[in-house]
């Protein structure tokens, strides 16, 4: 299980060391001054949805995220349905596969 912080710390050095590095466009420089004023944002669903996600058990009452069965189920959607493109604003299109899943997840946990 994992925390709030951990989550937070874990897509910030994903997105740093994969999709910052990994970019030769605008978005090298727009991704990390954006990201850090997006993440609060981003990171409230987990309160929004919070009796949803009990009920998944992907989070328990005190917040805890379950951040292995989380990370098994969508290794197993991406492996079943493949890669997905995601369109954003002023960095153009990026394309996210089973080898991000793994890399989120271990940055989340380490």
């Amino acid at each position: 299980m994992v925390n709030r912080d951990q989550i937070q710390n874990g897509i910030l050095k994903y997105v740093d060391e994969e999709l910052v590095k990994n970019n030769a466009g605008i978005g090298r420089w727009i991704i990390p001054v954006v990201l850090p004023y997006k993440i609060g944002e981003y990171l409230s669903m987990l309160d929004t949805n919070k009796d949803a996600l009990i009920k998944m058990g992907y989070m328990h009452d005190d917040g805890m995220v379950e951040i292995e069965r989380i990370y098994n189920d969508f290794r197993t959607v991406a492996d079943k349905y493949g890669n997905v493109v995601v369109a954003l604003p002023l960095i153009g299109s990026i394309t996210f596969s089973r080898q991000d899943i793994d890399n989120l997840y271990m940055h989340i946990i380490s």
